[in-house]
């Protein structure tokens, strides 16, 4: 299945097992893995936090009606999966349809990022600011030029260290310290791009602000 479906000023791609979901009116895209199970009734859809999750899913289920697509998931990877198409207040459920565009345009070629800059323009202190829990980094968090990530504890108002961090690529690999409070498992972030004040990443979706 691969269409290009839109709903108001949102545009989905499914290719493969990639889900792209791009608001018009943003230049950036948000990227997710995902896995359909056909054989079930109603049909099942997986949606992966980022492109490369292999652990972590939404649970939902999904109807293809001709040019429209009905899909209801739980926004919460340890909630269960639906078996109805609706969504009530407190449930965690998300329920949407989209229309395939026969007539969209095809999205412009995203430019490859300065991958070169990210290991040098990543270190100092940020400040989490917008995205999905499964970034990894929810509170003030310093990049240090070793390869640790501290995070400032709200209780203590210390600065202890969580993960190590890495780079492959346009990727951001974080390997947690065993620690109760971490997101336990490798986590790999992609990064769109990290200026002088604000580190973008696509997939899972969010933003850092750097700290003054």
């Amino acid at each position: 299945m691969r269409p290009k479906l839109t709903h108001s000023e949102t545009v989905v791609i499914f290719s493969g097992n990639k889900m792209i979901m791009k608001d018009k009116k943003e230049d950036r895209a948000e990227r997710s893995s995902f896995k359909l199970d056909q054989t079930k009734t109603p049909k099942t859809i997986d949606i992966g936090h980022s492109e490369d999750d292999k652990k972590d899913s939404r649970q939902g289920i999904y109807e293809l009606d001709g040019d429209h697509f009905k899909i209801c998931y739980n926004r919460d990877e340890n909630g269960k999966r639906p078996t109805t198409f609706e969504s009530k207040v407190g449930t965690g459920l998300m329920l949407g349809v989209l229309k395939r565009d026969k007539n969209a345009a095809p999205f412009p070629e995203e430019k490859e990022p300065n991958v070169a800059e990210f290991p040098t323009a990543i270190i100092g202190k940020w400040k989490f600011s917008s995205g999905e829990t499964k970034f990894g980094i929810i509170n003030d968090t310093e990049f240090t030029k070793d390869g640790r990530v501290l995070q400032l504890k709200s209780t203590t108002k210390e600065w202890e260290e969580y993960y190590k961090y890495r780079f492959d690529k346009a990727f951001l690999v974080l390997s947690p310290l065993d620690k109760p409070d971490v997101l336990q498992g490798e986590r790999r972030i992609r990064i769109a791009s990290i200026s002088a004040d604000e580190l973008v990443a696509t997939s899972p979706n969010g933003v850092l602000k750097r700290l003054k």
